[in-house]
């Protein structure tokens, strides 16, 4: 009896952060001893005026693709992981989620934009597919503190505490004494785990 693969579509918007997506998606595949990875990218018909447009976008996902293989392979071990590669036409979050109910995927990966720039558009497909998918969405946002709050910005001193401590201190004598309880200072040296060192 064959035991059903684990499936994910992972949608590729071919812009900047697209190989941080796909690197999220196969090693999520990686965790699985059979796994389907449907990659698509969903073009705009109003942009895509030709078939060589489409053609370009299907190279392009591709490429990205192929590049990033190799990293979650072992030469010479044979996988039963499959790639499947799809050009859709439409409005992304809704070609995603039709291909996810298509695919009876277990998972949807994405990408997503920084707290600052999320403001800038009424709708985000991300955000469409956590609400509206039957299964679990990954968005992947690249880290970006620029612009936090001050209450949550780094005090230069507890950045040095913590390194000089290696973890085992996490504010400088200023922020541990304040008023507010800080958990992480409440929960003493973290637990051992095996494989895992302890800070």
């Amino acid at each position: 009896m064959s035991i059903r693969p684990y499936t994910i579509v992972c949608g590729i918007d071919l812009q900047e952060n697209s190989n941080l997506v796909i690197e999220h998606a196969l090693a999520e595949g990686v965790r699985h001893p059979q796994a389907l990875i449907h990659f698509c990218t969903v073009v705009d018909p109003r942009k895509a005026k030709t078939d060589e447009d489409v053609e370009d976008a299907g190279a392009r996902l591709r490429a990205l693709v192929e590049e990033l293989l190799p990293t979650f392979t072992e030469e010479g071990v044979p996988s039963n992981r499959r790639l499947r590669y799809h050009i859709r036409a439409g409005r992304p979050e809704e070609q995603l989620l039709e291909l996810a109910f298509e695919a009876r995927t277990d998972m949807i990966v994405v990408g997503g934009h920084s707290a600052a720039k999320r403001h800038q558009k009424k709708l985000r497909v991300g955000e469409f597919l956590t609400s509206a998918a039957h299964c679990s969405v990954q968005v992947v946002r690249v880290a970006d503190y620029n612009g936090v709050a001050e209450d949550y910005a780094s005090c230069a001193a507890c950045v040095l505490a913590r390194e000089k401590s290696e973890g085992s201190r996490w504010f400088c004598e200023k922020h541990s004494t304040g008023r507010i309880p800080r958990l992480s200072d409440k929960v003493g040296t973290s637990s051992y785990s095996p494989g895992w060192g302890i800070f």
